[in-house]
């Protein structure tokens, strides 16, 4: 609730949402303990961090055929990789994000999750070696 909250013990902060999520119920009770149980345990089941690690990588290009074709190149690359080192890395892409055009240049994005960072580099590694046209940028947990 950020600073509503800390004005007063009779401050009142409101959520208005038409989502049935659990995280409004823990909200209402103030009890984080329970929270971070239900948030870890789902965390560990997708595969999301603390539980695994986390990276971007985004390819920028103004020709946006080119960066179709490389970002697909990339994203066979990667499912090559996965298959014969790194049985364990998720890839999820390639894919254009809700913002992908900005001043003349496109993006497509590619995420990779795995439970050895040690697997997520090597992976960036292996695209270091290709030939692209195309901007490759890579921010391992992105989120933090």
């Amino acid at each position: 609730a950020g600073r509503a909250g800390r004005q007063s013990s009779e401050s009142l902060v409101v959520v208005q949402t038409m989502l049935e999520h659990p995280i409004f119920s823990y909200l209402n009770e103030q009890d984080y303990t329970k929270f971070y149980k239900y948030e870890i345990e789902h965390r560990s089941m997708l595969k999301y961090p603390p539980c695994s690690r986390f990276a971007e990588l985004e390819l920028r290009n103004t020709d946006e055929s080119i960066l179709d074709a490389e970002s697909k190149r990339c994203g066979q690359i990667l499912a090559d990789f996965r298959g014969k080192t790194a049985k364990d890395l998720m890839i999820l892409g390639p894919a254009q994000p809700p913002v992908h055009k900005i001043k003349n240049v496109f993006s497509r994005k590619i995420y990779l999750k795995s439970a050895s960072y040690a697997h997520i580099h090597a992976a960036y590694q292996e695209l270091l070696r290709l030939e692209l046209s195309s901007q490759l940028f890579f921010t391992p947990n992105p989120l933090q």
